[in-house]
């Protein structure tokens, strides 16, 4: 089990993907953008970040770069559906700037469960 911050400014799937987390018995918080990601992960607990690369004023990019600056111990997933460059191109910048992993939506629950385990381990 890992407690994990999933971060995408669409409401529809932070729910999707925050039931199939917590279903794989994870523990999930949310957050609809980089700024909110920040705040959270100040508080500490978390294991793993999952985040949207293409979302409004505070994107993934920035909070990926912030991350590895901050907490440089602290895996991410990238996730995107594609935005002016398509999703494969984010995914690739996402992975050149520390992603653990790249998930491109839609995204299975058996492949987001199996990523999750093999960044954090099975328990």
């Amino acid at each position: 089990m890992a407690t994990i911050l999933l971060v995408d400014d669409d409401e529809d799937v932070r729910y999707a993907l925050a039931k199939v987390l917590r279903r794989g018995g994870h523990v999930v918080d949310v957050a609809e953008d980089g700024r909110q990601a920040l705040a959270r992960l100040a508080v500490g607990g978390v294991n793993l970040v999952i985040s949207d690369i293409i979302m409004p004023e505070f994107d993934g990019i920035e909070l990926l770069r912030q991350v590895n600056a901050r907490f440089p111990e602290l895996p991410v997933i990238a996730i995107s559906g594609g935005g002016r460059i398509g999703k494969a191109e984010y995914l690739t910048l996402a992975t050149c700037l520390g992603a653990r992993r790249t998930l491109q939506k839609p995204i299975e629950p058996d492949e987001l469960l199996r990523e999750v385990g093999a960044v954090v381990g099975a328990g």
